[in-house]
């Protein structure tokens, strides 16, 4: 336990409520030394230069990854998770999608070569540089890799790997709630003498409330920003979004909305309101922040990439080049994977846009083992960690030297779907207020993604 806390101080733990009090103080002297024309970064081709290297039988961490997270279970200090959730789901590895750029002129000989395999191929996102191989039945990608030498058609392809899927970094309520505080009616919401928002769980998903619940969205007073000139779009790559909830009508972007799980446009289905959940959680957030500091020239994207908890990389590199080409400054990141996912990272690495990625809930070092999109070194992405209202480090929070920030993420209240509102927890929430100050910055049309990083990190 001693040398967890010594480790976790290395983590760069700066208050979100800091960046927000301060950034108005402190933004011309970084603009001084920030090159707003800078050159761009250029880094190539990123895939490796084998292009079997990443098709190894790996078992996919579709939940919350190592157990690490669930060594609170033996702590009596920490709350214990519910019996359901103390064995993680896992599998071989086994997939009927793979992610594949062809070398020139190779697709063509690729796909006949492996016809016996493949399915049908479709391409990924605007720029259609990668493609989606659905197989006819899921294969381990060792013995897919071999079909590929033994079919000769390694020659045709730059690389190929798994279509990895991530998970969302929350934590579900019940995760967090205290086990004393766990009794009474279920729609009750629990009040000790603190008045925090440290001391309100719940049980239910959603809480009724009046209208002037909207207060509650911010646990902290915060110093009113002052708004820059310009419209920044701040894309949610996320679940659903509730785009009929009072408090986020007037800031979702409807006409560019998209589900990519269903290649549609429709983001939100009042059928199944509890889908929605994590991305509305998400931009109620984004737009409170906003809202309380004065800021209108934020407009929020939401691109739907997640159906029953996990999101292929397919359709997040989709969604991020749709972003891209719809002129978001910000995107959202708020899910992870131990896969490091080279498909991805390439694609954020070519995006003019700056990546504010939640950092995970695993409870670990992420020098020793690092969280995909949160710890590319590319100079777009921004890695949020979690603390406590108080300010201390969360418990569930990863940690590390490559945390470039933290902000609020335990029992954060927002908007749920249906006009409700509740809290939810996880480095997911950080992530959000780190957008909301990371978008009220970036609306100066000056600033490039990595010098609006410099701005956020140089506090």
């Amino acid at each position: 336990m001693k040398k967890n806390k010594k480790t976790k101080r290395k983590a760069k733990i700066i208050s979100i409520i800091v960046v927000l009090s301060v950034l108005i103080g402190n933004i011309t002297g970084i603009g001084a030394e920030v090159p707003y024309e800078r050159e761009k970064y250029d880094y190539g081709e990123l895939t490796p230069n084998d292009p079997l290297e990443y098709m190894q039988n790996e078992p996919n961490d579709l939940k919350k990854g190592p157990d690490e997270i669930w060594e609170r279970q033996n702590d009596p200090e920490l709350p214990k998770p519910p019996e359901g959730m103390r064995e993680l789901p896992q599998d071989d590895g086994s997939t009927d999608r793979y992610i594949v750029k062809y070398n020139p002129s190779g697709k063509e000989n690729f796909r006949s070569k492996l016809s016996s395999q493949v399915a049908y191929s479709e391409s990924i996102g605007i720029n259609g540089e990668w493609e989606v191989l659905r197989l006819h039945e899921k294969t381990l990608p060792m013995e897919f890799a071999e079909s590929i030498r033994s079919s000769r058609a390694l020659a045709d392809i730059a690389f190929i790997q798994p279509d990895y899927k991530l998970s969302l970094e929350s934590i579900n309520d019940d995760e967090t709630a205290n086990d004393e505080q766990d009794s009474g009616d279920e729609n009750e919401i629990i009040e000790t003498e603190d008045e925090t928002d440290e001391s309100i769980y719940e049980k239910t998903e959603y809480i009724e409330t009046e209208e002037e619940t909207d207060e509650k969205f911010l646990t902290d007073e915060i110093t009113p920003y002052i708004s820059l000139t310009g419209e920044i779009i701040v894309a949610v790559i996320d679940t659903g979004v509730d785009i009929y909830h009072n408090d986020l009508a007037e800031y979702i972007d409807t006409t560019n909305m998209w589900d990519f799980t269903q290649n549609s446009s429709q983001i939100y289905d009042p059928a199944n309101p509890l889908d929605s959940a994590h991305g509305t959680h998400i931009a109620g957030i984004i737009a409170a922040t906003a809202r309380e500091n004065g800021i209108g020239n934020i407009k929020i994207l939401p691109l739907r990439v997640f159906a029953g908890g996990a999101a292929y990389t397919s359709d997040i590199i989709a969604a991020v080049e749709y972003a891209a080409a719809k002129g978001a400054a910000i995107i959202n990141c708020s899910f992870g994977s131990a896969q490091e996912n080279p498909a991805l990272r390439e694609t954020i690495a070519n995006t003019d846009a700056l990546f504010v990625c939640a950092a995970g809930n695993n409870r670990r070092d992420l020098t020793e083992l690092p969280s995909y999109p949160a710890c590319y070194d590319l100079p777009n992405i921004i890695s949020v960690a979690s603390v406590n209202v108080d300010g201390g480090f969360s418990y569930f929070s990863n940690y590390g030297e490559n945390v470039d920030i933290t902000a609020l993420g335990r029992d954060v209240w927002s908007t749920l779907p249906e006009n409700n509102y509740g809290p939810q927890t996880g480095t997911s929430m950080s992530a959000a207020y780190v957008i909301a100050a990371a978008a009220a910055v970036g609306a100066n049309e000056t600033l490039t993604a990595d010098a609006l990083k410099i701005c956020i990190r140089r506090i």
